[in-house]
């Protein structure tokens, strides 16, 4: 009875850290527009928009790199934005997207699928992440509601 009773409880405490946070909608919205941002800018092979995007102190993962990368410079070196270049991403779409917040920070999930341009055909494929955006309302005070990606960590699917 007292190990049932134990694990009563450890699901509650569970349950209740899960329950849904305070109302943070506009925030949401406004962390998933900016992440359309990002496509955005892949789409318009825009660097100079894909570069305001990311914190400079970004940290992260990309599809195929084996090391960590550090830096928005470090970022820029290894996604591929060539305006001149026949190649790259010309739709995407969200499939799953959500995100939960501990103070200002959020910790922010995705999965997408997109189409681009690949060795003369268009390809198709899927990108799961998962990343931080910095401080929400210290990024409205400082920027007028923009904010940045901090780090990341993806994976492709073919």
């Amino acid at each position: 009875m007292a190990l049932r009773t134990l694990a009563m409880l450890l699901v509650l405490a569970t349950t209740l850290q899960a329950a849904p946070q305070d109302d943070r909608t506009a925030d949401r919205e406004a962390i998933r527009a900016h992440i359309d941002s990002i496509f955005q800018a892949f789409i318009n092979k825009d660097a100079a928009k894909l570069r305001a995007t990311h914190h400079q102190n970004w940290l992260g993962y990309l599809e195929g790199s084996r090391t960590m990368i550090r830096g928005v410079g470090g970022y820029m070196d290894n996604v591929y934005v060539d305006p001149a270049s026949a190649y790259g991403m010309k739709s995407y779409k969200m499939r799953e997207f959500d995100m939960i917040f501990k103070g200002d920070a959020a910790f922010v999930c995705r999965d997408s699928a997109s189409e681009g341009r690949a060795g003369g055909e268009i390809k198709q494929r899927g990108s799961k992440s998962i990343g931080t955006a910095e401080s929400v309302r210290d990024c409205q005070r400082a920027r007028g509601a923009a904010r940045r990606v901090c780090g990341e960590n993806r994976s492709a699917e073919g």
